[in-house]
């Protein structure tokens, strides 16, 4: 099998390829300048983006930005469309294909990562946007697609959502059941830094000092962020981190409160044409601990099984996250803020769990079967009297969250 850091190289090389191809067309043809340049090819550039966020999540391995890249890129091409057509007053409708552009993120997405059930997820989501753009497309100035019939498309709609509330907590649809086989990811204390093309990586420690309790913000920007435990003993956290450290300390009684984060300095190198910021942290078993995570586009990983991490804060942008929670912490407030993301959460079996989820946009996958929805909460049937528990309150603007 064609190795890692060799794939990604493979990766941006066919996408310069691409480029040049384009351009080179666009040179022999000069009438399609017209369409690509000035005033009206734009919005090309959002679509460029989209593409490149997609080129990033492939050479970096992380599937799921295919969800962001799919929303920038449709986003763009539909701006494209608007900007040529000058048919601005179709935002009082398209804006019903975005839930779409998830939809077909969340596919991609699952056939790149082997995930039939984000396949199936994806589909349901391009449904209703179609059966939703129908609807406000045809009374709302736009193509007539059912004419005088649209209101048929309610039906259908309302039909859709009632098989599926009838299927879906009978274990349906992909779900499986607590006692049933799981699939197991590998998690990130099976990955190492790739130093044959990270940038230059430096080691570091920050000594526990005899706290009793520790909180950490982590503020990371571009790359990869691994997060698991096994610190040395007498350690808050030891690691190895690319690109160098700014480390901040506060001592207040027991409480050592530390800020970790990427110095100042230029943007990185896309993966495979040189360093990239990928840091690899771990944390301390020993104390509790507060968590404050700030991340950009990159692709992060958060083994917290074996941590006693009472709260957690993840923030994060166009990328790609997989959380695995503490097993036996007690009580974990967690809170996920995310932006065009694909976030995956795992709960370890014997903790219960309470999902609050807001996002009108988001594609949400909760496994139904350990934590039932009631009104508009996902909740364990022994929340209240669960020994470890979490409390898990996310809000995603477009994206994807998977809630295990």
């Amino acid at each position: 099998m064609m190795g890692r850091g060799r794939s990604s190289g493979m990766v941006w090389a066919l996408a310069l390829i691409l480029l040049g191809v384009v351009l080179l067309v666009v040179q022999l043809v000069p009438g399609l300048s017209v369409w690509v340049g000035g005033e009206r090819g734009w919005p090309l550039l959002v679509v460029g983006v989209g593409a490149l966020l997609l080129v990033i999540g492939l050479a970096a391995g992380a599937p799921g930005m295919a969800v962001p890249a799919c929303i920038v890129g449709g986003v763009g091409a539909l701006l494209y469309w608007q900007n040529l057509t000058g048919n601005w007053a179709s935002w009082a409708y398209a804006w019903t294909l975005i839930p779409g552009f998830v939809g077909v993120g969340l596919i991609l997405a699952g056939l790149l990562g082997g995930r039939w059930r984000q396949v199936r997820a994806g589909l349901w989501q391009v449904l209703v946007s179609l059966i939703l753009f129908g609807i406000f497309a045809s009374f709302l100035g736009g193509p007539a697609l059912v004419g005088q019939y649209w209101p048929a498309l309610l039906i259908v709609l309302g039909l859709l959502l009632m098989v599926r509330a009838l299927l879906h907590p009978r274990g349906r649809w992909g779900e499986r059941g607590g006692s049933g086989p799981v699939e197991v990811q590998p998690g990130p204390a099976a990955r190492e830094p790739r130093r044959e093309w990270a940038a230059e990586v430096q080691e570091a420690a920050v000594p526990l000092d005899g706290a009793g309790r520790a909180r950490l913000r982590i503020r990371h920007g571009a790359g990869r962020l691994e997060v698991r435990g096994g610190a040395a003993p007498g350690e808050l956290v030891g690691g190895s981190f690319a690109g160098g450290l700014d480390v901040r300390t506060q001592r207040q009684g027991d409480l050592l409160d530390v800020e970790m984060q990427t110095p100042a300095q230029g943007w990185p190198l896309p993966w495979g044409l040189g360093g990239t910021l990928d840091w690899s942290c771990r944390l301390t078993g020993q104390v509790p601990l507060e968590l404050d995570l700030e991340v950009g586009a990159n692709e992060s990983r958060l083994d917290l099984s074996a941590l006693r991490v009472t709260a957690l804060r993840v923030k994060t942008g166009a990328s790609s996250t997989e959380i695995v929670l503490p097993a036996a912490a007690g009580y974990t407030r967690v809170r996920l803020e995310a932006g065009a993301a694909a976030i995956k959460v795992r709960v370890p079996e014997g903790v219960a769990a309470r999902i609050h989820v807001g996002g009108a946009l988001a594609g949400v996958d909760v496994d139904t079967v350990r934590f039932p929805q009631v009104g508009g909460v996902y909740r364990s049937a022994d929340y209240d009297t669960a020994a470890h528990k979490v409390e898990i309150e996310a809000e995603t603007a477009v994206g994807s969250l998977s809630v295990r």
